[in-house]
């Protein structure tokens, strides 16, 4: 069995649980078939910790985690501070790739995910080794309606990032969208796309009618890339046409958005969750007729893939990868920002949903999304590259 090592740049925290938690999935299913060791570096939130690093390691079945923290400084000026916490980033990286070389020996492949800033330890290892290097982007910050964009990044960071990139043996996309951005921006690297991968133990279609109409619909604090509020407006018009519906809003949601949803009377027909946990939202993706997505920009959508999975399908924008997987047996494509084409999606769905058929919506999507399809499409890949 190859050694395999990846580098996470993003990765589920004790801060942040969810961040990177569709890298996390792409592990799982990878662990499936290969022995999988996984190296995370991210600020600690213990003040009182005495140690400056400390480790936390998860096994289950071939994988293998290490979540090492550091301590985070606090008693300088902001510049400095911020050098101290790199410093010490860059050493609990280097740290625990001392460890994993002492105890397993050099990896076959190693495998960024998320180029800045885990990318740099893997230059490293690529060239002391003449090791194989893979990059997988999942940012969708290569779009410039992004406002935090590659291109409106500082110059270290730019430089770093294509570094990186040109250096690596293979860049791995979860679209053909975003790996075409890629290779536009550093070259004619080869791009091997293969998808964000959803648990298919969780998402599935469930049984029996549904009783209510229900959208269910994404959110985030920072709304401008959702563009929650248009969806909202779009509702509000959808009451005043006279349809029955209610609409979940789920994730972590602005106190903006709440009042602008009282403000339009949609109090008792929108409910805005918060984040909730994975089983939950494939809880609600279940009883839930429609995803609707009305993003700005995108790379390629875990709701989407997870709603798919579930048999339901999608009213989303054409942008980004989200092309490439919503067609007119299983959803509605509307171009971002017009919401008159969004207000027709909503009602075309209400009006002629029984056109839709939710179980084959879900044999497709599991068969090409599914933990195991896609641990078997990275395991191949590594096969070829070694």
């Amino acid at each position: 069995m190859a050694k395999i090592l990846w580098l996470a740049s993003w990765y589920p925290n004790e801060a942040h649980p969810l961040e990177g938690d569709f890298v996390q999935r792409q592990a799982r299913a990878l662990a499936l078939f290969e022995e999988l060791t996984v190296i995370y570096v991210s600020k600690g939130d213990k003040k009182d910790e005495d140690r400056n690093f400390w480790i936390e390691k998860n096994e289950k079945g071939k994988l293998t985690e290490f979540i090492v923290y550091y301590k985070a400084p606090g008693v300088f000026p902001k510049p400095l501070n911020q050098f101290v916490s790199f410093i010490r980033y860059q050493s609990a990286f280097n740290k625990m790739i001392g460890d994993y070389l002492k105890e397993n020996g050099v990896p076959e492949i190693v495998h960024v995910h998320v180029p800045f800033k885990a990318g740099k330890a893997a230059l490293w290892l690529k060239d002391k080794f003449k090791i194989r290097l893979l990059v997988t982007e999942h940012w969708s910050g290569y779009d410039k309606k992004n406002p935090d964009n590659y291109f409106s990044r500082p110059l270290y960071f730019r430089r770093l990032v294509r570094k990186i990139f040109t250096r690596a043996d293979c860049i791995v996309s979860v679209s053909r969208d975003l790996g075409m951005k890629l290779q536009a921006l550093f070259g004619n690297i080869p791009v091997k796309v293969i998808s964000n991968a959803v648990d298919e133990k969780l998402f599935f279609p469930k049984q029996g009618e549904i009783q209510q109409f229900r959208f269910i619909h994404n959110t985030a604090v920072f709304e401008q890339q959702k563009n929650t509020k248009a969806l909202l407006e779009c509702l509000s018009r959808l009451k005043k046409a006279g349809y029955s519906w209610e609409c979940i809003i789920f994730g972590k949601f602005s106190k903006d958005l709440r009042d602008r949803s009282l403000e339009l009377g949609l109090g008792n027909q929108v409910v805005f969750t918060g984040e909730i946990p994975y089983s939950k939202v494939a809880e609600w993706m279940q009883s839930s007729a429609v995803l609707v997505n009305f993003s700005r920009y995108e790379n390629q959508p875990c709701t989407i893939l997870e709603a798919l999975c579930c048999g339901v399908p999608v009213i989303a924008t054409r942008v980004g990868g989200i092309p490439e997987i919503i067609n007119s047996r299983n959803g509605i494509l509307v171009e971002s920002e017009d919401e008159d084409q969004l207000l027709n999606a909503l009602e075309e769905m209400i009006i002629a949903y029984d056109r839709f058929d939710r179980e084959e919506i879900s044999r497709q999507a599991r068969a090409a999304h599914g933990f195991k399809t896609i641990g078997k499409e990275i395991s191949a890949l590594y096969k070829d590259l070694i």
